[in-house]
C-alpha cells in the first residue's frame, strides 16, 4: 500500500503542466524535423551528412525555451534519433565502430554544445525572472500593507475632524453633566458615572469599582453595557490582580502600556476583570475608585479618549466627596489598610512631635525599627494572602505588648515596622527588644509558612548629639543592617 502511494506521488510530481509542456513541445518539434526530412530529403534519412544539422534547430528552441535540462534531453533524443538512422542505413553490417565516423561524432557534439551554452544562459535567465516574481510579489504586499493602512489613518484622520470640530461643546457637555452628578444618591451616582463615561468616550462596555480599605478589598459598584448574568457582584483582595497594579501606578494605565511589559500582561491576562482602560479616581494621594473601559471599537481607543477619562475622573471627585466622609478619607490617608497601622507619613509627623519634647526638655527616647524577611518566598509558595496574613498577625499582636504612649506604624515597605518609644531610655529600649523577639520566635511556628521568617531590629536612643529626627533614623537603619550581617555571621 505504501508503495502504491509512494509511485502514484511520483507520477503526480512528473506528469505537471510544466513537464507535460516540456515533453509536448520536444516531440512535435522532432516530429517536424522528421517529417521534413522524410517530404524533402527521403534519400538522406535522419539528415546524416548534413552540417549543421538540423536537430539543432530544436535543441536550440527546448534550450532557449526551458533550460539547460530540457536542452540536454533535447540532445540526448537527437542523438538516439541519429543512432537509429545510422543502425537502419548501415544494417544488416552495422558496427559500433560507426559511431567514430564523422557523420556521427560532428552532430553528437554540436547538439550537446548548443544545449549547454543556450541551456546555461536560459537558466540564469530563469533564476534572474524568479527573482524578479520574488520581488514583485513582496512589493505586492507591501503595497497591499500600506493601502490597508492608509484607509485606516485615513478614517482616524476623519474621526479626529470630527471631534475637533465638536470638542468645545463636548467640554461644556461634560462639565455640565458631571456637576449634574452632585446632587445623585449614592446607586445612582454610581450607575450614571458608567453612563456617562459611555457617553463621552464611545465605549461600549464600562464598569465602576469602589475600593473598601477597612476590608482590604476592591468591588464593582456599577457597570454599563453588560447582561444581566455580567453584573453579577465582583470582589477582589486589593494586593491581588492587575488592580494592585493600578493602584500602585496611580495613573490611567492602557492595554498598550499594559501589553509593552511582559510581566503586567501576564497579569493583566490572568484577571477576571479584563479591560482596556483602568483610570484611578483620587482625592489628594488615595485612589478610592477605579472607572474601567471594558469594550471600545478600536477607532475610539486614542489619545482623546484617555484625556476625556482623566477629565471625567477629576470632575467626579467633587460627587464622591459627598458620599464618602472627609473622616474617612482622612483614615485613608493615615492608616495603612492591610495591618491598621498608623502609615510611615504619619509616624514622621508624631515622631517629630516627640523627638523635639526629647530635645528641648532633655527626656528620653527611642526609635525601634523592625524587618521582616521571607516574605517574597512566602508570596512565591502560598500567595499573596498568606503575606497579608503574616502582617496582620505581626501588628495585632505587637499592640497589645506596647504602652498607650508607644508610636507604632509600617515602614516605607511592606514588612517594616517603624516603634517610637517615648520616655524610654536605652535599658528600657532593650526590654521591649527582648519581649517581642521572644514572642516572634514562641508564635511564629503556628504559620505552615512560619519557620522561614526572621525578625530583625535596629535600635538607636536618643543622645543631645542627634540633631534632628532624621540623623536618629539614619542612625536606626545602620543598626538594623549591622544586626543583620552579624546575625548571617553567627550562621555562618
Amino acid at each position: 500500500m505504501l508503495t502504491y502511494n509512494s509511485s502514484t506521488q511520483q507520477k503526480r510530481k512528473w506528469l505537471n503542466p510544466y513537464n507535460n509542456d516540456i515533453l509536448f513541445s520536444l516531440v512535435l518539434f522532432f516530429l517536424l524535423l522528421v517529417s521534413i526530412n522524410v517530404m524533402l530529403y527521403p534519400d538522406v534519412p535522419g539528415y546524416l551528412g548534413i552540417h549543421p544539422h538540423p536537430y539543432l534547430i530544436a535543441i536550440l528552441l527546448m534550450a532557449g525555451r526551458y533550460g539547460r535540462r530540457a536542452g540536454y534531453l533535447a540532445a540526448f533524443t537527437a542523438t538516439g534519433l541519429l543512432i537509429v538512422y545510422l543502425y537502419f542505413e548501415t544494417a544488416p553490417f552495422f558496427n559500433w565502430t560507426k559511431l567514430n565516423s564523422n557523420e556521427f561524432v560532428a552532430p553528437f557534439l554540436s547538439f550537446f554544445l548548443a544545449a549547454l551554452f543556450v541551456g546555461e544562459m536560459r537558466h540564469a535567465a530563469l533564476r534572474r525572472e524568479k527573482n524578479l516574481q520574488a520581488r514583485n510579489a513582496e512589493l505586492t504586499g507591501e503595497n497591499r500593507r500600506l493601502k490597508e493602512q492608509l484607509e485606516v489613518v485615513i478614517q482616524i484622520k476623519e474621526e479626529l475632524e470630527n471631534r475637533l470640530v465638536g470638542q468645545q461643546d463636548t467640554i461644556n457637555s461634560l462639565y455640565q453633566a458631571a456637576k449634574a452628578l452632585e446632587t445623585l444618591e449614592e446607586a445612582e451616582f454610581y450607575q450614571a458615572l458608567t453612563k456617562l463615561t459611555a457617553r463621552f468616550t464611545g465605549a461600549t462596555k464600562v464598569s465602576f469599582y469602589l475600593i473598601d480599605y477597612p476590608n482590604d478589598q476592591i468591588r464593582c459598584v456599577a457597570r454599563f453595557g453588560w447582561d444581566d448574568e455580567a453584573k453579577k457582584p465582583f470582589t477582589q483582595k486589593l494586593g491581588e490582580g492587575i488592580f494592585a497594579l493600578v493602584l500602585q501606578e496611580n495613573r490611567i494605565l492602557t492595554i498598550k502600556e499594559i501589553s509593552e511589559n511582559s510581566e503586567q500582561l501576564e497579569k493583566w491576562e490572568h484577571s477576571q476583570e479584563k479591560a482596556y482602560v483602568y483610570t484611578p479616581i483620587s482625592m489628594g494621594s488615595v485612589i478610592i475608585g477605579i472607572l474601567t473601559v471594558d469594550e471600545v471599537p478600536f477607532l475610539k481607543l486614542n489619545i482623546t479618549m484617555v484625556r476625556t477619562l482623566s477629565l471625567i475622573a477629576e470632575l467626579a471627585v467633587p460627587a464622591l466627596k459627598n458620599i464618602i466622609h472627609f473622616q474617612d478619607l482622612q483614615n485613608m490617608v493615615q492608616i495603612d489598610p492591610v495591618t491598621g497601622l498608623a502609615k510611615y507619613e504619619a509616624f514622621l509627623e508624631d515622631a517629630e512631635i516627640e523627638f523635639k519634647k526629647a530635645a528641648r526638655y532633655h527626656l528620653d527616647f527611642s526609635i525601634l525599627y523592625f524587618q521582616i524577611d521571607g516574605l517574597d518566598a512566602i508570596e512565591k509558595e502560598h500567595g499573596h494572602t498568606a503575606v497579608v496574613e503574616t502582617l496582620k498577625w505581626f501588628a495585632q499582636h505587637l499592640r497589645p505588648m506596647l504602652r498607650s504612649m508607644d508610636i507604632l506604624a509600617t515602614g516605607e515597605r511592606p514588612g517594616e515596622f517603624f516603634l517610637a518609644l517615648p520616655m524610654t531610655d536605652s535599658e528600657g529600649m532593650l526590654e521591649v527588644i527582648e519581649r517581642i523577639t521572644a514572642w516572634f520566635e514562641d508564635t511564629r511556628r503556628q504559620f505552615t509558612w512560619g519557620p522561614v521568617l526572621q525578625l530583625h531590629y535596629g535600635a538607636v536612643a536618643y543622645h543631645p548629639t542627634i540633631k534632628s529626627l532624621d540623623h536618629l533614623l539614619r542612625l536606626v537603619k545602620h543598626s538594623l543592617r549591622i544586626n543583620k550581617i552579624s546575625k548571617v555571621r553567627q550562621l555562618s
